[in-house]
């Protein structure tokens, strides 16, 4: 039983409230409690007021036609509120502009979060957030963005379950707390790995690639020998992460060798998901050979050749009067365009017997010799 009865509040000025209530059981005194805004905590206006019963107390507002909240309390002779009187509003809510929602968004935005992205008309209220399960009842958690102002709001809501399918609306509210409109109810995605690439950079290595909706706890890498083999877990760390890309390099591979590759993506609550399954393969063995070295007809101390090369980002040649000593003299370098061709050479002059060797610095950075040849 409460022992506050009878509580009223009644406009009595234009900045005036009055409050009248009567008691049941003999308190020491009473709070009085005020405040401007539905379902917020009121502010102590009033304390140790002496009772008498009934009681009335005035209460000063900004406006008394608008709306204002009121209860008391009653304090026993230990100073602890015993019963509280129900909250009471006087005046009127003014009439919203009509408050309008477009392109309500939620997308995952970090491993346990999810953006809320919506547009509406300007305002000059709040705005509440509101999720659940999908499938519940009840609408949990509630988050607000308060005065926004503008026509675009995003909202982050915090410690969302991966594995769990949430929904969300937004439901605005006017300056007094009051709910206007809500927008339809729109739910967050799951984790999902969305793409994955791979190619081969070199005759040892791979790159592969791939994205999520969402950056996950972290990534897992897998590769089978065959298109129907077991898949295997590779022990290596992302070579790169930026934000839901994530990059691996697959190192010390043969040259030509084709792998089928899945990567994997875990959240912190353990959920995950898989990529498709892509196929990629090594580059060919890199070469440099020497062919059709001979002195020229016109010229006998002039020198021509072609050098035929593939997988290979340089090319030295040396020159030396003795088959023992093949890199005296460095007569040809070269950065290559292309990682395999062909390239014309012509060298003079040479009037004692000479010894030439290719030398190439492969995709990998290790280097390919040729035989050598003398002319």
């Amino acid at each position: 039983m409460n022992g506050i009865r009878n509580f009223t509040a009644t406009p009595v000025s234009a900045t005036e409230v009055q409050l009248s209530w009567s008691w049941l059981f003999s308190p020491e005194f009473f709070n009085i409690y005020h405040g401007t805004k539905k379902d917020t905590p009121l502010v102590k206006v009033g304390e140790d007021w002496d009772p008498g019963n009934p009681l009335t107390y005035i209460v000063t507002v900004a406006d008394s036609t608008l709306p204002n909240f009121f209860k008391v309390s009653s304090v026993g002779a230990d100073g602890i509120e015993g019963f509280f009187s129900p909250v009471l509003m006087t005046g009127t809510a003014p009439s919203c502009s009509p408050i309008s929602f477009y392109n309500l968004k939620a997308n995952r935005s970090g491993n346990t979060t999810v953006q809320l992205e919506w547009v509406t008309n300007p305002t000059v209220g709040d705005f509440r957030i509101d999720w659940r399960v999908v499938g519940s009842s009840d609408w949990g958690p509630k988050g607000v963005v308060s005065q926004p102002g503008g026509t675009i709001f995003f909202f982050e809501v915090p410690y969302v379950d991966y594995t769990i399918p949430y929904e969300f609306r937004v439901m605005y509210t006017d300056p007094y707390g009051f709910e206007v409109n809500v927008s339809d109810t729109v739910t967050a995605p799951l984790f999902e790995m969305l793409s994955i690439e791979a190619a081969a950079i070199s005759q040892s290595k791979l790159k592969v690639t791939a994205t999520s909706n969402c950056p996950p706890a972290n990534y897992s890498i897998f590769v089978a020998t065959s298109a129907n083999g077991i898949f295997s877990y590779v022990d290596i760390l992302p070579s790169s992460v930026n934000g839901s890309t994530v990059e691996f390099i697959l190192e010390n591979l043969s040259p030509e060798r084709t792998l089928w590759i899945k990567v994997e993506g875990m959240t912190a609550y353990g959920f995950y998901d898989q990529s498709n399954v892509v196929s990629a393969k090594t580059m060919t063995k890199a070469s440099i050979q020497m062919t059709e070295f001979a002195r020229s007809q016109g010229d006998n101390n002039v020198v021509l050749g072609k050098v035929n090369f593939n997988g290979l980002t340089e090319i030295r040649i040396y020159e030396s009067s003795s088959s023992s000593s093949p890199y005296q003299t460095k007569i040809y370098d070269t950065t290559l365009q292309f990682d395999y061709g062909q390239i014309p050479i012509m060298w003079g002059t040479f009037d004692h017997p000479a010894y030439f060797t290719a030398v190439g610095t492969n995709l990998d950075g290790d280097q390919v010799v040729s035989g050598t040849v003398s002319v």
